[in-house]
């Protein structure tokens, strides 16, 4: 599997290393990384770099390169993941906005699209975030449900990302499915 994973500025986003460590080493799948400025707060793209065996790309675009790395990295990819989806990134990728290197790859994917919400219940129940996620899954976009994760600030149970297993089964699923 040629897997992009697309990183963005949640909490949530500390995870993504040994989440990644599992798609490259215990599945054996090609990973690139394009991450938003607000992961860099939150994950080293030097560290997924390692683990990836790939350069991550972001938060800025790469005005040098030959082709223009959104198209590279959206034509090379089988499937994307959207993880940790924040609610920025669910609203822009519903509206088709594509500001961002992060946000101009995932939408010219043409493969499977999954996105993996890390958004709290107030935030899933609005009325804006429900619309939003339902516009993606009517555009063809794999939504996962939340999973269960402690508190960074409180150390009490909250939502977070989904397990890696319900992860992984979508991204198996995904790659299974027709073109």
């Amino acid at each position: 599997m040629r897997l992009l994973l697309a990183v963005t500025g949640s909490i949530a986003a500390i995870n993504i290393p040994s989440y990644l460590f599992v798609f490259v080493n215990t599945y054996g799948w090609h990973v690139k990384v394009v991450v938003s400025g607000a992961a860099t707060r939150f994950v080293s793209p030097a560290a997924l770099a390692v683990i990836s065996g790939e350069p991550v790309s972001g938060p800025d675009w790469d005005y040098a390169a030959p082709v223009p790395i959104h198209r590279d990295l959206a034509d090379w990819a089988d499937t994307a993941i959207v993880l940790p989806a924040t609610q920025n990134t669910v609203a822009k990728l519903s509206a088709g906005m594509a500001d961002t290197l992060l946000l101009a790859t995932v939408q010219g994917v043409r493969g499977n699209k999954i996105i993996a919400p890390a958004l709290l219940q107030p935030m899933q129940e609005s009325p804006a975030a429900r619309r939003n996620l339902t516009t993606l899954r009517n555009d063809g976009y794999t939504v996962l449900s939340a999973g269960t994760a402690r508190s960074a600030a409180d150390n009490r149970p909250r939502e977070g990302l989904p397990p890696l297993d319900q992860i992984v089964a979508a991204l198996v699923d995904g790659r299974k499915a027709p073109a």
